[in-house]
C-alpha cells in the first residue's frame, strides 16, 4: 500500500475530513506508531517493520521512540506500559487532535489500515504494543 491510498483510505475512515492531507496523515500515523513503539520491544519492532510498506517504514523510523530517550527503567523492561488512556493520550498529543475520542477512532482507522497493508495477523499477535483492552480495535487475519 503506498502513502497516498492510505491517506484516501484514513481520510474515507475518519468521515471524508479536507484537514486530513498526506502531512497531517504522516503526523496522525506517526502519533500512532510512536504510541506504538514505546510498547514494543526491539525485537517485535524489528518483526513489525519488516512486513511494513517502504513509505510506512520510513515514517516508523521518523516517529518511533528511540531505545536511547527512554528511561532506565523502560529500558531495563525493554518496553514501556501504557495504560489505555496514556495510550490515548500521547496520540491525542502528538497527533494534534482534539479529544482521545478522536485519538481512539483514529487510531482504530490507522490500526485498521495498517492490518490491511501488512496483510497478516502479525500485529495482533504482538505482545505489548497497546492496552489489552485495545486490542479490539485490530481485526483477525
Amino acid at each position: 500500500m503506498d502513502i497516498e491510498l492510505f491517506v484516501r483510505k484514513l481520510q474515507e475512515a475518519v468521515g471524508g475530513r479536507p484537514d486530513i492531507d498526506r502531512s497531517r496523515t504522516e503526523q496522525i500515523v506517526g502519533a500512532v506508531f510512536s504510541a506504538l513503539s514505546a510498547g514494543l520491544t526491539s525485537s517485535e519492532a524489528d518483526r513489525l517493520i519488516s512486513m511494513l510498506p517502504t513509505p510506512l517504514k520510513k515514517l516508523w523510523y521518523w516517529r518511533a521512540v528511540p531505545q536511547s530517550v527512554l528511561s532506565e527503567v523502560w529500558k531495563e523492561q525493554g518496553v514501556m506500559k501504557l495504560s489505555r488512556r496514556q495510550f490515548l493520550t500521547l496520540i491525542q498529543m502528538e497527533g494534534d487532535l482534539a479529544s482521545t475520542e478522536e485519538a481512539e477512532a483514529t487510531s482504530r482507522c490507522v490500526i485498521h489500515l495498517l492490518q490491511e497493508a501488512v496483510g497478516s495477523g502479525d500485529i495482533q499477535d504482538a505482545p505489548g504494543p497497546m492496552p489489552s483492552q485495545s486490542r479490539e480495535w485490530i481485526p483477525a487475519a
